[in-house]
């Protein structure tokens, strides 16, 4: 009968897994009730043997009776680990393993010795006290939601070891305090009573392994939900903490979500853009939503990204970059997700971008230009230096008014060459300060004057309002008409054929002040901010360079003033530009009135000697017109195009024959004028320091460089005979 009950247990116990039974210690309890088995089957065996009058072989008698008492013994041991783990100790698994086989080996032995005397008696010591000992930690443990298991537990455990003790007694000797009808009565029972005790013991543990899978399932359920809040929390917290809006919406386009980044983008109060529409928040800028969210919603799920304008309270729409992907609800419906993004600033830093992209590209433009510029300056200011210089000597000497005059126009048209040149070179190098008193009033009727074929050319008038008084500035005064020529030219192109121009010249505190009006169109606004930039021409291809007013702007910054641009001041009037320089001192233009007296028809030389001068130059008409300004001055002359022959002499002659001063050009074809200065200052020293270096480019580093470190006298061609008598002045007497 036990044998039956134990094999419906087994079987009971392997179908609990099918019932979300996943405890560990399911499979101890099956493990006893496996060895119970093999215990219960092999005595069956045995006892079968004896009624059937020896008919089993010996061998397999001889298994039965070793497998009986060690399958027992093993079921006692593994039902004590299973129970001492239930009560919440554990055994590792090893340990359990261990115990086992020691039940095992134990059974064994006692099997041999005694199979029926010893062996029992070990039996019937060893089911109480496991039993006992462990029913007490279980019912230790027997509190909170296992407290019924456990306790049933420790029951089934106590009655089973009370019950399978009491038996045992019966079979060793009566009971003397047990009436002989009841021992009898236990006897004839005792198959029954030891299956009821294991059945009793089987229920009790199919209770405590389905309550402990019950409250498995239950504390996982609890953990799983505390992960999904957890986990639902913790992105709360990190769409919280993103910097971009993210709000999420249904199919309706109804909000059911939104950060604080949101809220902060439409400037409106926290948690208040929640139950809105994408449709209040922002406009598409082409198309409508429905056909815009349509990929989103439909079939192919589609990811995407649109350009939007946002909506404030109270402020005009900004640009909104639109992000959208969707999103399946739980009741197959989709929604969707959009990250929101602020494109003021990045179209702020495209557009400023773009403008430091165009800086960068005029940069490179002026770049070029003064590499170009710096390449010809050379060969283009020598055949300026002879123009200047023969026509200023030989105003002087003309005897008649009209050659005179003639002689001194050539002369002008000359240093307006020379300052063209110098305003080209200004974008390369720091600009020269050469200022002089300008009368502003003078300036503008002189650039009228100048300009009245081209002014009848276009049919345009123009009118010229002066002060009685004089406005007179610290100028460069061809720049300051290049800068009124410049204005009166764009006015002209400005107003066209029929239009007029007025130029007014007024003092206003302390600037003197030149307007250029015209009744043309005007400058348009989107480029009224640009019209002084490099380059910038509104003018046909072919018909403006885009540096006229770039130069005005910079020589007038130079002088402390400005040009500024008046758009439509008033009705009638396209456009005005304001020229404003600060008023001249009485100071300076006594001063400037010393510096401008006549060239000297001779400089004087310390001592007795009289002044000699080297020229060195490659170019004939240069030398020609230098050597003229030095004869003038009764100064005798020594031309040289080599400067290796130009540095034998040096090194031939002494300190009497030595030159007073030596001119020198710096590039020269077979010796340069720098590669002479440095072989003349390793030879003769002395005679370095007469050196003055004539030339047309300054502007190269390597000449730059140079000159800043030779530190010597540097006239720039095209030169003047008073720029030529100073820089020869301060080398023959220095201060």
């Amino acid at each position: 009968m036990p044998w039956v009950v134990g094999v419906l247990l087994l079987v009971l116990f392997f179908q609990l897994p099918r019932f979300g039974a996943h405890r560990n210690l399911l499979w101890t309890w099956i493990a006893a009730w496996c060895a119970l088995i093999i215990g219960h089957t092999a005595g069956m065996l045995s006892t079968l043997n004896l009624f059937v009058a020896n008919t089993f072989p010996a061998l397999l008698l001889q298994a039965t009776n070793f497998l009986t008492l060690p399958g027992k013994l093993t079921f006692l041991a593994l039902v004590t680990v299973a129970a001492v783990e239930a009560s919440g100790r554990r055994i590792a698994s090893a340990r359990q393993r261990e115990i086992a086989m020691l039940a095992l080996l134990v059974g064994l032995a006692l099997a041999l010795v005694d199979t029926h005397g010893v062996a029992r008696r070990v039996q019937l010591v060893a089911t109480p006290v496991l039993f006992f000992g462990s029913a007490h930690l279980v019912l230790a443990a027997a509190r909170g939601e296992r407290e019924r298991g456990l306790t049933f537990l420790a029951l089934g455990m106590v009655l089973f070891a009370l019950l399978s003790t009491l038996y045992r007694l019966l079979g060793f000797s009566t009971l003397p305090w047990l009436p002989d009808r009841t021992e009898a009565i236990l006897i004839a029972t005792s198959g029954y009573g030891t299956a009821f005790a294991l059945a009793l013991l089987g229920a009790a543990v199919v209770v405590l392994v389905v309550q402990d899978s019950v409250l498995q399932v239950a504390r996982t359920r609890e953990e799983h939900i505390r992960d999904v809040g957890a986990s639902e929390a913790r992105l709360k917290r990190i769409i919280e903490a993103a910097g971009e809006a993210i709000v999420t919406f249904d199919h309706d386009r109804r909000i059911d979500l939104a950060n604080g980044a949101a809220a902060r983008l439409f400037r409106l109060p926290a948690g208040s853009v929640v139950g809105r529409r994408l449709d209040d928040l922002m406009h598409l800028d082409h198309g409508d939503w429905t056909a815009t969210l349509g990929p989103v919603f439909g079939e192919a799920r589609t990811r995407m990204t649109i350009t939007a304008s946002g909506k404030r309270p109270g402020e005009a729409g900004f640009p909104l970059e639109c992000t959208v992907a969707p999103v399946d609800e739980s009741d197959d419906r989709t929604g969707g997700v959009a990250i929101l993004r602020d494109l003021s600033q990045r179209r702020a830093a495209e557009a400023e971008r773009e403008r430091f992209e165009r800086r960068v590209a005029e940069s490179e433009k002026m770049l070029a230009i003064g590499r170009v510029v710096s390449g010809v300056a050379h060969e283009l200011n020598n055949p300026l230096a002879v123009v200047l210089g023969q026509s200023e000597q030989l105003v002087g000497s003309a005897s008649a008014d009209e050659v005179r005059e003639g002689l001194q126009l050539i002369n002008e048209q000359a240093h307006r060459a020379r300052h063209i040149v110098k305003d080209l070179l200004a974008f390369v190098r720091p600009r020269e300060d050469r200022r002089e008193p300008v009368d502003l009033a003078e300036l503008a009727r002189r650039v009228v004057a100048s300009q009245a074929g081209e002014a009848k050319a276009h049919g345009v008038t123009v009118e010229l309002t002066a002060p009685g008084s004089a406005a007179v500035v610290m100028a460069d005064r061809l720049g300051m008409e290049q800068v009124v020529v410049n204005l009166l030219d764009n006015a002209m192109d400005a107003t066209g054929n029929g239009g007029a121009v007025r130029i007014t010249v007024a003092r206003d505190d302390d600037s003197g002040v030149i307007s250029v009006e015209d009744d043309g169109p005007g400058v348009p606004d989107p480029i009224a901010d640009r019209i002084f930039e490099p380059f910038f021409t509104t003018k046909p291809t072919g018909q403006g360079t885009g540096l006229g007013l770039a130069v005005s702007v910079g020589l007038l910054e130079h002088l402390g003033g400005s040009l500024a641009l008046e758009n439509r001041p008033r009705d009638g009037v396209g456009a005005r530009f304001v020229i404003r320089v600060p008023l001249a001192s009485g100071s300076q233009v006594a001063a400037a009135a010393r510096d401008r007296a006549a060239p000297p028809v001779g400089l004087a030389v310390p001592g007795d000697r009289p002044g000699s001068a080297m020229i060195i130059d490659d170019e004939p008409a240069v030398r020609s017109t230098l050597a003229r300004i030095f004869t003038r001055w009764g100064w005798t002359v020594r031309e040289e195009g080599d400067a290796s022959r130009a540095l034998e002499f040096l090194a031939s002659v002494g300190d009497a024959e030595a030159p007073t001063v030596v001119l020198c050009d710096l590039k020269m074809p077979a010796m340069s004028g720098m590669e002479f200065y440095d072989a003349l200052h390793r030879t003769a020293p002395q005679l370095a320091e007469r050196v003055v270096f004539v030339t047309g480019d300054v502007v190269e580093p390597d000449t730059a460089q140079f000159l800043a470190s030779a530190g010597r006298e540097v006239v720039e061609k095209p030169f003047t005979i008073a720029e030529i008598a100073r820089t020869v002045e301060r080398v023959v007497s220095p201060a």
